[in-house]
């Protein structure tokens, strides 16, 4: 998650994520592979003219807002990072996730996690506070902060990628706290994304596991052990 400042303006970028194992089963405890991929979302964050904040948000289509300092922006990835690192005082920013949708729709490449990271690393450098390092105590802020903005949902593996990068290992203790470690992959192995021009909604292969998993109790069980292992 590089962070770059100057006097007057703060720029951060954060990449999107695949994952490749255990996407759902790293809500059960088993691990899980994730990736950091080549595209980003962008924050940038300086000072207002006017007295007012103003946000401008870049998605499959662009959206601007306005509002004092002391109200919310109504976007919620914005709101969580202000409420939790609150500071006083007007700006203008700009968060661009862009590169994380193509033909109007999401990629499944984690633009909620993304946004978060890449707009909670510019305003923690640009609200004075020491920049966000990648490391475990950040890692649980962030992972709170998406899964407020999720309703309480989410293992947080896509956090971890967009504040990390690489290839991590990633598992949930029993606390349902996230652990990260580097993976290191042969040389051999590559991997290729493939856009199939249909949006996959999450919560609907979620129940899907889950029933599957209540109908085959014991070969979820075996399957998990083989992640684990």
């Amino acid at each position: 998650m590089p962070v770059s400042a100057s006097p007057t303006r703060v720029v951060s970028r954060a990449p999107g994520k695949l994952v490749v194992l255990g996407e759902y089963a790293v809500l059960n405890g088993a691990p899980a592979m994730v990736l950091a991929v080549d595209r980003h979302c962008h924050a940038r964050i300086g000072p207002s003219e006017d007295g007012l904040c103003h946000l401008a948000s870049v998605t499959s289509t662009e959206e601007a807002v306005e509002f004092s300092g002391d109200a919310e922006s109504g976007y919620a990835v914005v709101d969580e990072v202000l409420r939790s690192l609150p500071s006083t005082g007007a700006w203008r920013g700009v968060l661009d996730s862009g590169e994380l949708y193509a033909d109007g729709m999401k990629l499944g490449l984690g633009s909620s996690a993304a946004s978060l990271t890449a707009w909670a690393g510019a305003w923690a450098a640009y609200s004075g506070r020491e920049r966000l390092r990648a490391d475990p105590r950040t890692l649980g802020m962030l992972v709170g902060l998406h899964r407020a903005v999720q309703s309480g949902a989410g293992s947080g593996v896509d956090v971890a990628a967009s504040l990390f990068g690489g290839v991590l290992r990633f598992r949930l203790d029993e606390r349902s706290l996230p652990e990260v470690s580097t993976v290191r992959l042969p040389n051999s192995v590559g991997f290729a994304g493939i856009f199939t021009r249909s949006a996959a909604y999450t919560p609907d292969y979620l129940a899907l596991y889950e029933a599957w998993r209540a109908a085959e109790p014991d070969a979820a069980v075996a399957l998990q052990a083989v992640l684990a292992g």
